[in-house]
């Protein structure tokens, strides 16, 4: 059985109580944040959310947010298969951790 070495719940718990007000942090704040971001997500799976639309066929359309080990977050589309069945476009944006909390602070209003 493989162990993974994971933060302790309070260290996470720190963690997303220092995300709770990006808006007023300091350039400080945000270089430890990213910092904390980096081991959190070095230990923890890379993926932070994924959406499919469906499981018949192939090529569905998806949406996968995922966590880098250097901070970043990239999210990845998949449009709707071709009308020929091959497979949809894919784009990819990479975020900042400041730009992503930005972002996940602004889809919840």
């Amino acid at each position: 059985m493989h162990r993974v070495n994971v933060p302790s719940a309070s260290r996470v718990a720190e963690v997303l109580i220092r995300q709770s007000d990006p808006a007023n942090w300091s350039e400080e704040m945000w270089a430890a944040h990213d910092e904390d971001l980096v081991e959190l997500r070095r230990v923890m799976s890379n993926n932070i959310y994924a959406y499919t639309t469906s499981t018949d066929g192939s090529y569905p359309e998806y949406l996968s947010v995922n966590a880098n080990e250097d901070g970043t977050v990239e999210i990845t589309v998949r449009s709707p298969r071709k009308a020929d069945g091959s497979c949809g476009d894919t784009a990819t944006i990479k975020l900042t951790a400041k730009q992503f909390d930005e972002f996940v602070v602004a889809i919840q209003k």
